[in-house]
């Protein structure tokens, strides 16, 4: 058997093995569409998921229909982790590079490919597939140019990635144009013209054109207008630098908004948009930029795995380059960092992806400067010692938040029918249980599904036109947790409707009751 096909067999048996790990969610953002395209939480087998091409939140809802109780939505996630990592392994085969630097870069593809598993999310996944697509690309184009059949898989892959997440296929391509543009300059624009990334960027059009065409025609174009709008200001740099800080006392408008509550009731879209002329302006002040730049190097440490990969990465390939690419990789790096902390907010786990190109510069450019095989063994032994610490740490929280996970499974299944449920920072994207779970009692998101057609459906379920006009509610929260907000921000919106009637305190969380002062 092949290298690539006992490395691709070998993948795919852990990735097996993985889903039966306490896999998770990166963020709720997962979890709420998976919640919808399945129709746990609108009892509705939605086609459109919000962030995803319509074609594949559709796919997924007839995916659903088939077989509810198949998690489909990750198992997919699983499957293009694995294609990603196979299309990079075949890639690596092309390569005149030395057995043992092989070696090392597969390790680091399959560690790559297992945490994106243990933590899923549709961003990574997308960047992953994008990432492969290049690299394939580039790979057969700059150093196989007896097998440009193969360009087309590349291809395949980018266009996967952009009906999965659009935006990040679009940064990991841009990253990846911007490292071949340094270092092949001649020649990345002689790519260009290439029939294959024409192809590219057609699939591009067409792919954006129809998401965005879809979303301003259809019954969520209201909706899809406000998230754009919230999410241009909740991830604005200068507006994470003043949540960072502090800078909203409960006395400001914008308070509540700052605790990730968009719910109707108190800021209407100028008010948005007036805070986000506000951002812009103060956005190139230096006091601001200097503190922009410093809440961007504390996002740098804010993972410490992808953290850690990315450290490795740099002290890797820095050491293995020449002192003028050093300078070219570290400028390039550098620059890139300040332009998207600038302009974007992204999490580590996204700056991770976008590094990522610079791969090419460390190993495919030129030949490595280092020949030493022990460098390489010594590095590889780094890493898969630092994954197996990252992956006894997921499986001991794995197993710590089933424990959790048993207590809130209890207090939802024990929920009075029509009864609003608030989750108050309670993660769900970390209880497997709840994935498919059925949403027969009705759970009130308040973060970006906030004023769309799926929290109308969970209103007119419980015959109450709007959030300020319900009778009781009860908030579900850990029993830590310092400083709830949501029955602040319901009486704020209700003026001081509602009184707290009872509270339970249970091993893990506290769930508090209210209802309207002078009801039953």
């Amino acid at each position: 058997m092949s290298t690539v096909r006992t490395w691709n067999l070998g993948v795919g048996l852990l990735l097996g093995l993985s889903w039966f790990l306490p896999w998770r969610y990166q963020t709720n953002d997962d979890f709420m569409m998976q919640w919808l395209v399945s129709g746990r939480y609108t009892g509705d087998f939605e086609y459109f998921a919000v962030f995803l091409h319509p074609l594949i939140s559709w796919v997924f809802s007839k995916l659903f229909i088939l077989q509810p109780l198949f998690n489909w939505y990750a198992a997919t996630w699983f499957l293009f982790n694995f294609i990603g990592f196979s299309s990079l392994n075949s890639s690596l085969d092309k390569l005149d590079l030395s057995s043992d630097i092989k070696l090392m870069l597969r390790t680091f593809f399959l560690i790559c490919t297992l945490h994106f598993s243990f933590f899923l999310q549709f961003t990574l996944v997308a960047g992953w597939l994008a990432f492969a697509g290049f690299m394939r690309f580039a790979v057969m184009f700059f150093h196989s140019k007896g097998q440009k059949k193969e360009e087309w898989v590349g291809v395949f892959l980018v266009g996967l990635s952009l009906l999965i997440r659009w935006e990040a296929s679009l940064l990991l391509g841009l990253s990846f144009l911007g490292a071949l543009c340094v270092s092949r300059k001649f020649e990345f624009i002689k790519m260009l013209s290439t029939k294959p990334f024409l192809f590219i960027a057609l699939m591009g059009v067409v792919f954006i054109g129809t998401q965005l065409y879809h979303q301003s025609h259809s019954e969520f174009s209201d909706y899809i207008h406000f998230n754009r709008l919230r999410a241009s200001v909740i991830d604005h740099p200068v507006m994470r630098e003043k949540m960072r800080l502090g800078e909203f006392d409960d006395s400001s408008p914008y308070y509540f908004f700052s605790q990730w509550i968009a719910a109707e009731g108190e800021l209407e879209e100028q008010d948005l948009i007036q805070l986000k002329e506000n951002l812009d302006q103060i956005r190139f002040e230096l006091p601001r930029l200097k503190l922009i730049l410093e809440t961007t190097f504390i996002t740098l440490f804010s993972e410490k795995f992808n953290s850690g990969l990315l450290i490795w990465l740099a002290i890797v390939g820095m050491g293995i380059l020449r002192p003028k690419k050093r300078f070219q990789v570290l400028l390039l790096g550098i620059s890139s960092l300040l332009a998207l902390s600038i302009f974007l907010t992204l999490p580590m786990r996204v700056l991770f992806l976008c590094f990522l190109p610079l791969l090419y510069f460390f190993f495919l450019e030129d030949k490595p400067s280092i020949r030493s095989a022990n460098y390489y063994r010594l590095s590889t032994g780094i890493l898969l010692g630092f994954f197996l610490i990252h992956a006894v740490q997921f499986i001991k929280g794995g197993l710590e938040d089933q424990e959790k996970e048993k207590e809130l499974l209890s207090i939802l299944e024990n929920s009075e029918q029509g009864q609003l449920q608030f989750l108050e920072w309670v993660t769900l994207e970390n209880y497997q249980s709840l994935y498919l779970r059925d949403s027969s009692h009705d759970v009130f998101f308040m973060g970006w599904v906030a004023r769309s057609p799926f929290q109308q459906k969970i209103l007119q379920r419980n015959q109450v036109p709007s959030l300020k006009e319900i009778g009781a509610f009860k908030v579900i929260s850990y029993l830590d947790e310092p400083d709830p907000q949501i029955a602040n921000f319901m009486n704020r919106i209700s003026e001081d409707a509602f009184e707290l009637t009872k509270t339970e305190s249970l091993q893990f969380f506290e769930v508090s009751y209210f209802r309207r002062k002078g009801g039953l």
